[in-house]
């Protein structure tokens, strides 16, 4: 990864990292990752007063992580729509960049939105709906070296997953004959206890 581009502009991991450096914006990344909204809309769900909506909202289009799509007058103010532009993903360099209230921050509304997204397709009837759905939790006894490995394996199944969503979309261009679909791959240290 390129830390700095000829013009010193932050790499895409940089800015996300920046833009992450409080977790109510992963929360609002998460759920415009999934659909375009305002921050009024978003202020019910996400249980966040609108002037802290509105300001995180703005430190994300600051670096770069979404965008505004539409904008439109109700009621006398604007009402601005946006959209994510990137996709969460942060190198190992990056991560160490941060400090640990970040990480910890980051870590935290990442698994809060894997936990999200699995009971909403619950609660929706689609987590089971398919005999081939896939729920793993592994708890392994391991070396650096098998850490390591892990690691890897965990890299490597997420760019062949984005790459399979890829050929699905080049396969089947109608966004209306295409579903959503969620793969979580998590792997950490466990605590000692954990068994």
């Amino acid at each position: 990864m390129a830390t700095k581009s000829a013009s010193n502009r932050p790499s895409l991991d940089q800015q996300y990292a920046r833009g992450m450096a409080h977790p109510t914006r992963a929360r609002i990344l998460s759920v415009l990752s999934e659909r375009p909204a305002s921050p009024s809309e978003l202020e019910h769900p996400l249980g966040i007063a609108l002037s802290n909506l509105s300001y995180h909202m703005r430190q994300l289009q600051k670096f770069g992580l979404v965008e505004p799509i539409k904008s439109e007058r109700v009621r006398g103010a604007v009402k601005t729509t946006y959209r994510a532009t990137a996709r969460m993903h942060l190198t190992q360099e990056d991560w160490s960049r941060l400090d640990k209230t970040t990480r910890r921050g980051i870590s935290f509304a990442a698994v809060a939105e894997t936990l999200d997204r699995a009971t909403r397709a619950i609660d929706g009837g689609t987590f089971d709906a398919r005999l081939d759905r896939h729920v793993v939790n592994l708890h392994l006894d391991l070396d650096e070296d098998g850490w390591l490995e892990v690691s890897q394996i965990v890299v490597d199944a997420q760019a062949r997953i984005e790459s399979v969503e890829q050929q699905a979309a080049n396969r089947t261009p109608d966004p209306a004959e295409r579903f959503r679909a969620t793969a979580s791959l998590l792997s950490y240290e466990s605590p000692p206890s954990a068994g």
